[in-house]
């Protein structure tokens, strides 16, 4: 919404303001900081994971999930 927003798409009237709860009981793992850069440095080392790098790099910074990145296509992608 706040992109739409953003982009003269939508007014601000629409903004929505969800009362979301992060759920407690989730046994979803996240990878701290330190974890994400010794696996970025680990591909980096090694010619044949740099692909995989570059996915974690990416996935990292933009909180998609791998299914998304399986999905998008370069027009889904904008520097923007």
């Amino acid at each position: 919404m706040k992109w739409l927003i953003r982009k003269g798409l939508l007014p601000a009237t629409c903004a929505v303001e969800p009362a979301l709860r992060k759920p407690g009981d989730t046994t979803t793992y996240c990878y701290t900081p330190d974890e994400v850069v010794s696996m970025i440095a680990f591909c980096d080392k090694n010619k044949r994971l740099h692909w995989l790098g570059a996915v974690i790099h990416f996935l990292s910074h933009t909180g998609m999930r791998i299914g998304e990145l399986v999905d998008a296509r370069r027009c889904d992608l904008s520097d923007d």
